[in-house]
């Protein structure tokens, strides 16, 4: 069940509580998604193979397997950090400025705590 004073607190800011529900899930599917990546990634096997197939030397494939790591888990504090703002009452509301992001803007990047001006 989830706090409804947050969803509400929410939606009176431009999102109603059914936006977010979509955003939420979409969210949490990418979560999902980045979860079984992560798993997968590291794993001594999957060096092994990248090696072979990219013709790289050990080093080479446990530095690429490495990048890759730590962006996923970056991506994934990302996703988390959305979220967690959800559960807070703050998503939807530029962490810079403290405008509304536009809802337009959240379904390409539902992760985003920035509006466009605010937004690198």
């Amino acid at each position: 069940m989830r706090a409804t004073s947050q969803v509400d607190s929410a939606s009176h800011k431009g999102l109603s509580a059914t936006r977010i529900d979509r955003l939420r899930e979409e969210l949490q599917q990418e979560l999902a998604r980045l979860k079984h990546s992560l798993a997968t990634v590291w794993p001594q096997e999957v060096q092994v193979e990248n090696q072979r197939r990219l013709s790289v030397d050990h080093t080479d494939a446990e530095s690429l397997a490495s990048d890759l790591y730590d962006r996923l888990q970056g991506r994934r504090a990302v996703i988390v950090g959305a979220l967690d703002r959800m559960q807070l009452g703050t998503y939807g509301r530029c962490a810079v400025c403290g405008l509304l992001i536009p809802y337009e803007r959240l379904l390409v990047l539902p992760e985003t705590s920035t509006c466009v001006a605010c937004g690198v």
